[in-house]
């Protein structure tokens, strides 16, 4: 028979168990603040084209929205926005197997700590290491065409149809050029916030699966 487990023992497991909860929150915080950069970084060159276009239509005296699709004006933009949301997908794609893999690391890891202190009180455990093939089906969801990479592939026409929604809205009512770029800069960090919530989502289901 099991000895009881006493209340030493487990503030100990609570205390492991909040400090493996703080691992996880920082690895989290980490890979947001990866992701975070490489947009802005993104923004950074996408604003200057925005502005630029914008002036220009001031400059010639707001000839109408016909304007923005003359010479391929608005397309130009476009593309340029679906070409750096697709290196963002990329990217970010990166930084979600790495952040899944990471949290099957820690879960092995946390999981074999609690395992370790429980056999300290005489409680028989036993524990093996995940299998190489189990830790490839815990981080390759973001393959191609798989939910989760339709779902990045989905940022780079989400966001040019912000820009040219927000552009040709700012356009018809005469907004400066950096009152248009900052309205599209809004629009367009829903894609952010979408980014970030897969990749979370994702780390916390690896980590789960992986302790399961």
């Amino acid at each position: 028979m099991s000895p009881p487990l006493t209340g030493s023992f487990r503030g100990q497991i609570h205390r492991i168990v909040e400090r493996h909860r703080r691992e996880l929150l920082r690895m989290e915080r980490a890979a947001a603040s990866e992701m975070v950069r490489a947009y802005g970084e993104i923004w950074k060159r996408l604003v200057v084209e925005i502005e630029r276009l914008v002036a220009e239509y001031r400059e010639v005296g707001e000839p109408g929205l016909s304007w923005a699709f003359e010479l391929d004006r608005l397309q130009q933009l476009q593309r340029q926005v679906e070409a750096e949301l697709r290196r963002f997908a990329a990217f970010a794609e990166a930084q979600i197997v790495a952040g899944q893999r990471d949290a099957v690391e820690a879960a092995a890891a946390h999981l074999g700590e609690i395992l370790m202190a429980t056999a300290r009180t005489g409680v028989g455990v036993s524990w093996k290491r995940l299998p190489v093939e189990a830790v490839a089906d815990l981080v390759g969801f973001t393959r191609s065409g798989s939910p989760l990479r339709t779902l990045l592939d989905e940022l780079g026409p989400e966001a040019s149809k912000a820009v040219r929604d927000g552009l040709i809205q700012g356009l018809a009512l005469g907004h400066n050029p950096r009152k248009v770029a900052r309205a599209i800069r809004g629009k367009m960090g829903g894609n952010l916030v979408r980014a970030l919530r897969i990749a979370r989502t994702e780390q916390l289901r690896s980590y789960r699966e992986a302790t399961r």
